[in-house]
């Protein structure tokens, strides 16, 4: 058997063992028709409500307003799958938490546990199909001695608490997070590929960003990306040395060229119109970038200069377990990019005192790693642990990026950009929103600078072993947050009532 035809066999099983896992992790909360934890509140509540009363009124679902702060993608999907496989009747307006033992309760409630079963599983193949692209590109590009290696560097993104509430109920985050990829994935290979499949793989980069933004309308900033990748397959010729961003590799620096990088450009721009249109037709229709019944959560104005810096504080405390790979990428970049180094731990430091970086709850700063920044008390609103993480974040993407090719660089910073940027706008900086991104983008780095930094067919044991201890770690988290959750009931919300913002109904608390 050929080498490539072993490395695409090997990816296929680390990729069908991670969906076996992953399902073996998120699919037992349906079967046993768990009510615990947050992610059960958002879907008893929210998501699980719009799903029924879409699927009762298609083909004509009432997008005007509805039970939920995104797009409503996801929601039409179960709500198509669960009209087909339930049934018109899903029970939309009543109680969705029938006390079982009331003996005229208890058909209800069997009725309504054999519907959630159904949508619940079916909401939980995106993060299957999510987890399983992230494995078997991740095993490709190591080669079939570096699959097991590729396997592990996943985990962490399967065992993430967010990402596992969202797999095990009917929450649309990683729904997503699998266009998301979708969209890295086809610009990163549009910008190595030849001309005739760039287009192609731009072509689907641009129908993904259509889909990401359907999903969760904060992912218009997966444009960015797709423009980058239109821009850069019309720059120079690839180079092999040389700064560690050179302008050469974005702009056309030649006369001859600049007719043509416009032209790529302005496709790109092209293939991104549908997602801006959805994202602007959606703001006709709810007068705003959220339903009217969850206005009152987005009213202040607020933005969070300090997203930045939290992002690459994340990035800081989880990508020391994958030290392991970045490494070799580490010691080239000390050799070659020094002065690139000295200038990101800057760029780090100028983001972290941007601010405010202080965490409190109506701040909406709060939960998760804001935990432990709050234990040293902040200066002039700014977090000194936020400031280090910012510092030694910024250096860890430069020597990231420093292990990638050329072109490879500017589309994983551009999505690192692009995401800040879309959280920068966001009312809320909470964890759940950014740990998926981030552990996103260290896999991905870490497997585009491994592949290129040295043979991969030797994968030493320590590149297991961090992103082991992490994934374990986290798990833990999940499991831990999961036993100590209390259960979960309908509180009876409908449509133009909505309770507001835990940031809003929450005191401040001052660390």
């Amino acid at each position: 058997m050929s080498t490539a035809s072993s490395s695409t066999r090997n990816a296929r099983l680390a990729a069908l063992a991670a969906v076996l896992l992953c399902a073996a992790a998120i699919w037992p909360a349906a079967f046993t028709s768990s009510r615990r934890s947050r992610a059960a509140y958002d879907q008893i509540n929210y998501h699980e409500k719009v799903v029924r009363t879409f699927a009762q009124e298609l083909p004509n679902p009432n997008l005007r307003d509805y039970l939920s702060a995104t797009t409503p993608g996801y929601h039409l999907v179960l709500a198509a799958v669960g009209r087909v496989l339930l049934g018109p009747n899903l029970h939309a307006g009543v109680n969705l938490t029938p006390d079982a033992a009331d003996p005229h309760a208890a058909p209800l409630a069997l009725a309504i546990a054999r519907e959630r079963l159904v949508l619940q599983l079916t909401g939980g193949l995106f993060t299957l199909a999510w987890v399983g692209l992230l494995v078997w590109w991740a095993a490709r590009r190591c080669g079939a001695h570096g699959t097991t290696a590729a396997l592990v560097c996943v985990l962490p993104v399967a065992a993430s608490p967010y990402v596992w509430q969202s797999g095990a109920f009917m929450l649309p985050d990683n729904s997503a997070w699998l266009a998301v990829t979708g969209v890295l994935l086809a610009s990163l290979a549009a910008v190595q590929a030849s001309t005739r499949a760039t287009w192609r793989w731009l072509a689907l980069a641009g129908l993904l960003a259509f889909a990401s933004v359907w999903l969760r309308q904060i992912h218009l900033w997966t444009a960015g990306v797709v423009w980058a990748a239109a821009a850069l397959s019309a720059a120079a010729p690839l180079r092999q040395r040389g700064p560690l961003l050179a302008v050469s590799d974005a702009l056309p620096l030649r006369t001859t060229r600049k007719a043509r990088w416009l032209a790529h450009l302005g496709l790109g721009i092209a293939l991104t119109l549908p997602a801006f249109a959805s994202v602007a037709w959606f703001a006709s229709i709810w007068g705003g970038l959220v339903p009217p019944s969850f206005k009152l959560w987005y009213t202040t104005g607020v933005t969070q200069p300090g997203a930045s810096a939290f992002i690459l504080t994340l990035i800081a405390a989880y990508g020391v377990f994958f030290a392991g790979w970045w490494w070799p990428a580490a010691k080239a970049a000390w050799t070659s990019h020094r002065a690139a180094l000295l200038l990101s731990a800057l760029i780090g430091l100028a983001l972290a005192l941007i601010g405010p970086t202080e965490p409190g709850f109506q701040q909406g700063r709060f939960g998760g790693l804001w935990s432990i920044v709050a234990l040293v008390p902040s200066v002039l609103g700014r977090a000194p642990l936020v400031a280090a993480g910012a510092v030694a974040g910024a250096v860890l993407v430069a020597v990231l990026l420093a292990g990638m090719a050329p072109r490879q660089r500017w589309i994983m910073l551009a999505a690192l950009v692009g995401f800040a940027a879309a959280q920068t706008a966001n009312e809320q900086l909470w964890q759940r929103y950014n740990e998926p991104m981030v552990l996103l983008w260290l896999v991905l780095a870490c497997v585009l600078g491994s592949s290129r930094t040295e043979d991969t067919r030797l994968m030493p044991t320590w590149r297991v072993i961090g992103p082991l201890a992490l994934a374990l770690g986290l798990a833990a988290v999940t499991a831990l947050g999961f036993a100590r959750s209390g259960v979960a009931h309908d509180e009876g919300l409908t449509v133009g009532q909505v309770p507001p913002s835990p940031a809003q109904a929450a005191p401040v608390l001052r660390p």
